[in-house]
């Protein structure tokens, strides 16, 4: 409701359950459009360049294909363009915004009250802190005695596995062919130069280039573009980062425990 009691909104586009496209980002995909860089869109709509990426990439790892590629660069990265498919988002979304505030002037001529059920309503909409959320389709399921290892195709040669109870696999109702979502808290992330070898405690290892860094005093928070076209970011302390001597366009790897990787599924 705006403060004159009108009925009002913003849409808000989910796939499967997770925020996808918001007027917010879809103002931000018009200004990479219009200006061939992430930091230059941002500093346009007034977004930070760091919630600029977070945007993109969270679009990206939750859309089958791209709907930014980015080129790599120096401290504020390469040259950002909109692909085919990110362009036919815009004007999806343009369809379903004029048919959203179509549907609010109808209600509102309608008289409905909705003040009382609109608490209860915003509890429907849960968001999670992991930065790291790829959408997935199960490829393997491994079983043993305690956990089921299960296996996720993330797009391009990436995949990811995540050790949970049979319980738990009994209640997502995931079987070969489903499709889930793999969330990982960026500071479960370890980043390894790409000629390291595995270490024995990680399941998942995902290699690719360098986009940004953005250090900070005590940490240092990686971002690193996967052949599929989605993003894995870490967030590791200082002395490590001084050890590995990356820069964006380096090769690099990231990895983690299958055990840090939760699992979801869209009701």
């Amino acid at each position: 409701m705006s403060p004159d009691g009108r009925l009002g909104g913003r849409l808000s586009v989910e796939r499967d359950g997770h925020d996808f496209l918001g007027a917010r980002r879809i103002a931000l995909l018009r200004a990479i459009a219009e200006t061939g860089s992430i930091s230059a869109a941002a500093r346009a709509i007034g977004m930070s360049y760091k919630a600029a990426w977070d945007a993109v990439d969270a679009m990206n790892n939750l859309a089958e294909r791209p709907l930014v590629v980015s080129g790599t660069g120096g401290r504020h990265g390469g040259g950002s363009r909109l692909t085919d498919y990110g362009q036919r988002q815009i004007a999806v979304f343009e369809v379903l915004e004029d048919e959203y505030l179509r549907m609010l002037a109808r209600v509102e001529a309608a008289g409905e009250a909705f003040g009382e059920h609109l608490p209860w309503i915003r509890r429907l909409n849960l968001l999670t802190s992991a930065r790291n959320q790829f959408l997935g389709r199960v490829v393997d399921l491994a079983a043993g005695p305690v956990n089921v290892e299960v296996v996720l195709d993330i797009g391009g040669t990436d995949r990811i596995a995540a050790s949970i109870t049979h319980p738990s696999l009994e209640a997502l109702g995931l079987d070969l062919g489903s499709e889930a979502f793999a969330l990982v808290k960026a500071p479960a992330v370890g980043i390894e130069n790409a000629h390291a070898t595995l270490a024995a405690d990680s399941h998942n290892r995902l290699c690719g280039t360098v986009t940004r860094l953005h250090a900070g005093t005590d940490e240092t928070e990686i971002a690193i573009a996967l052949t599929g076209g989605k993003t894995v970011v870490a967030v590791i302390d200082a002395e490590a980062f001084a050890r590995l001597d990356l820069a964006p366009g380096a090769t690099a790897c990231a990895t983690f425990d299958a055990a840090s990787v939760l699992l979801a599924v869209a009701r």
